[in-house]
């Protein structure tokens, strides 16, 4: 079934008219909510805004039924605002510590694949199909597309010399991918990326199956999932998403399997 149907099934959203924060921050207080004055409380609302807030003061509503997960209005008794605000706080601080590893990372698959893949056809390799072989012809055609825009809109100073210094349309490997986002990274250069790049990649990064023969030791499929979960975890950082109590799959990196023994599967 396609989604239109199914969504013509749906209710509309309820009427939520607008709220001063006035009114806003009196309704917490009404509630239940101790620890802070009504306009403290509106500054925090200001600040931070009453829906995503919401998310951290969750926990501390009262449960619609004993076998229910759902909560509402009122707060339980002696709930205090600061106990919300440090788990706020401290998910701020969260983001920013996993967004500077994914970073660290990130810097160093540019680093590897730029090399690798300029190794493997040529600085420009990626202007032939065949330097991306593991992409299908429709998906290399998007791909340039998306290097030509990455590329034309770039205001990095070396990509502007490149434009205003050579003929070439595009810059080489180690140039383009300065401009491309993780996304655009994963999704071309490295799923386009030969077999035996992706496995020097895991073996490099000690992503391991349970085969003990060298040639084919590192684990793509692990390597693969590990990377669209570091995409995940990185689009929820950069867009301020809820982090802490998070229970998603889509941040649950699979883990590699132990070698149990002499038969184990290459991958």
């Amino acid at each position: 079934m396609s989604e239109a149907p199914i969504r013509a099934q749906l209710p509309d959203y309820p009427h939520h008219p607008p709220k001063t924060l006035h009114d806003l921050s009196f309704k917490l207080i009404d509630n239940g909510l101790n620890g802070i004055d009504q306009s403290t409380l509106e500054r925090r609302i200001e600040q931070v805004g009453y829906f995503r807030l919401k998310g951290y003061w969750y926990p501390f509503l009262t449960p619609v039924s004993q076998d229910s997960n759902k909560r509402t209005l009122p707060f339980r008794p002696e709930t205090q605002f600061q106990t919300i605000w440090d788990r706020y706080l401290f998910d701020q601080e969260l983001r920013t510590l996993v967004f500077g590893g994914i970073v660290t990372i990130e810097i160093f698959l540019k680093s590897y694949l730029a090399h690798e893949l300029s190794e493997f056809g040529g600085e420009f390799g990626y202007l032939n199909h065949a330097g991306l072989p593991e992409l299908s012809y429709d998906d290399y055609l998007t791909c340039l597309s998306s290097m030509r825009t990455a590329f034309t809109k770039s205001d990095l100073p070396y990509l502007k010399h490149f434009r205003n210094t050579y003929n070439n349309p595009l810059p080489p490997y180690w140039m383009i991918v300065g401009c491309l986002t993780y996304g655009s990274l994963k999704s071309n250069f490295y799923q386009g990326a030969p077999v035996s790049v992706k496995r020097n990649l895991a073996t490099r990064l000690h992503i391991f199956n349970a085969n003990s023969n060298p040639e084919v030791r590192g684990d793509i499929k692990i390597l693969s999932n590990w990377l669209e979960t570091l995409r995940q975890a990185r689009n929820m950082t950069a867009h301020h998403d809820r982090f802490w109590n998070e229970t998603s799959t889509r941040i649950a990196p699979k883990l590699p399997k132990h070698r149990t023994g002499k038969h184990s599967s290459v991958i």
